[in-house]
């Protein structure tokens, strides 16, 4: 999945995933062309159930989803903030997207 300048980067937390998951439609993330979903190893390592764990690693072999990390100072220094009061995979979904721009896919309040 190549990230190009007219496709929308979502960062996608954990529960956005297995909702997918649930309704075994998973694969549609890779359908919608206008957006490249992406995942930190934070939020892959929420994925416990080996099931599920079965499903995220055919999506990411697919090309459906791509995993990400944090490299950088600016999301590095908001992650740790986040940390302070949200779990790993939310902190790090919010502080990749607040440092890079990019939209954020998640069901939490």
């Amino acid at each position: 999945m190549s990230v190009g300048s007219s496709v929308a980067v979502v960062i996608t937390d954990a529960n956005i995933l297995i909702n997918f998951m649930h309704a075994e439609h998973l694969s549609l993330l890779g359908a919608l062309v206008s957006f490249a979903f992406v995942i930190p190893e934070e939020v892959v390592a929420e994925i416990t159930d080996p099931v599920q764990r079965e499903q995220l690693e055919a999506a990411l072999r697919r090309g459906e989803l791509r995993t990400i990390v944090l490299d950088d100072i600016a999301e590095f220094t908001i992650y740790a903030e986040l940390r302070r009061v949200m779990g790993k995979g939310e902190a790090a979904c919010l502080a990749l997207a607040e440092a890079r721009g990019w939209v954020v896919a998640s069901d939490e309040k």
